[in-house]
């Protein structure tokens, strides 16, 4: 069964993707991850130990204050960090230490636990210390002074706007991504993982065969989202086009560096050999 790729319909990745790729060890097979909208509640922070926070007055203090966009799972684990504002002085490597070692009462959509998107603003009482390494060299060190504070909130939803992907790139490069008539580098998302669509009893018995095309989002988290037919075939093979997608994990679409939603569309090509 052959899948192709295309960005809203215009744009065809290289080759079609194989359904024995490795998979993404990441969010949960739940598909859709929520945002701040009705009937969704936020995670609740409830363990984070990266460190015994030392206590005491030092004179290298350092105070930083970041900002990481997460998905929360369903079991209350973070996946998918992107530092949205660096701490400075030195302290990115201290912040994410913390909000990797967060655990969470997972986020809800009408008493359900579900894949949230949050934002987790960390405080990060620190000082600077020098230690030696494994090779006795001198090294700087970031350590916490006392616990850091976390202030956890749901993200909006994705933006309307997509990145538009333009007929004929101005500029494509060796490694695939192209460069957009605005300067802007941005790559294609890439599948992580895919899933075999198998045939409804009631098409493999009437022998019916043919392509269904299913237009999607494929979010920053690389989640597949907002799926609808594109060109149908019958219910039932339509049906079985979007049980498998929903289960798709993309590396999402990089723009200049930064995870962005774009629209593309996978050919279902259902054939009996």
């Amino acid at each position: 069964m052959r899948r192709e790729f295309s960005f809203a319909l215009l744009f065809l990745l290289p080759a079609p993707f194989a359904a024995t790729q490795q998979p993404a060890a990441t969010i949960s097979d739940q598909t859709r991850v929520y945002h701040d909208e009705s009937g969704v509640t936020a995670p609740i922070l409830t363990y984070s130990s990266p460190e015994n926070p030392h206590g005491g007055v030092f004179k290298k203090d350092l105070y930083g204050l970041a900002v990481f966009s997460a998905v929360v799972d369903v079991n209350g684990v973070p996946h998918e960090f992107h530092l949205v504002r660096p701490p400075g002085h030195g302290l990115d490597t201290l912040a994410s230490t913390v909000v990797d070692s967060d655990r969470f009462s997972p986020g809800t959509y009408r008493g359900t636990p579900v894949n949230a998107a949050i934002f987790i603003e960390v405080g990060l009482p620190a000082y600077k210390d020098t230690e030696k390494d494994g090779n006795g060299q001198k090294v700087e060190t970031f350590h916490l002074k006392s616990p850091p504070t976390q202030i956890v909130e749901l993200q909006p939803p994705p933006p309307v706007a997509l990145v538009n992907v333009p007929r004929q790139p101005t500029v494509t490069l060796p490694d695939g991504s192209y460069i957009n008539p605005d300067g802007a580098k941005t790559t294609a998302p890439r599948v992580i993982r895919s899933v075999e669509a198998s045939f409804s009893n009631e098409a493999r018995m009437a022998r019916v065969q043919g392509v269904c095309l299913v237009s999607l989002i494929v979010d920053p988290h690389g989640m597949p989202q907002q799926l609808h037919l594109a060109r149908s075939l019958t219910p039932s093979m339509d049906q079985k086009a979007f049980e498998a997608i929903e289960q798709y994990r993309f590396q999402p679409a990089m723009k200049n560096g930064v995870p962005v939603p774009v629209v593309i569309t996978i050919e279902v090509d259902f054939r009996l050999y």
